[in-house]
């Protein structure tokens, strides 16, 4: 299956942006906000649950999986508060 990954947060610290690039994040250095996402989101092929454990546990945050209101399917990595 198909999902897009995002995270709540906006902006990271080094210690993130190490953990988050290993799943196909990209980040930028911003002088006032530290590291800021060059993308919205990224596509990735999940197949199995060790494939999404693999994800989980690179990031280690918890993951919000679901489906938009378009019917695609998406994980939120919840590493920020949002309302």
């Amino acid at each position: 299956m198909r999902f897009k990954i995002q995270t709540s947060g906006c902006r990271y610290d080094k210690e993130t942006v190490d953990k988050y690039s290993q799943i196909g994040f990209k980040f930028k250095e911003d002088p006032q906000w530290g590291f800021i996402l060059e993308n919205d989101g990224i596509c990735i092929e999940i197949d199995t649950i060790e494939q999404l454990m693999d994800i989980a546990n690179k990031v280690k945050e918890n993951l919000i999986i679901g489906q938009d209101t378009e019917g695609s399917n998406f994980i939120e990595i919840y590493d920020d508060y949002r309302e």
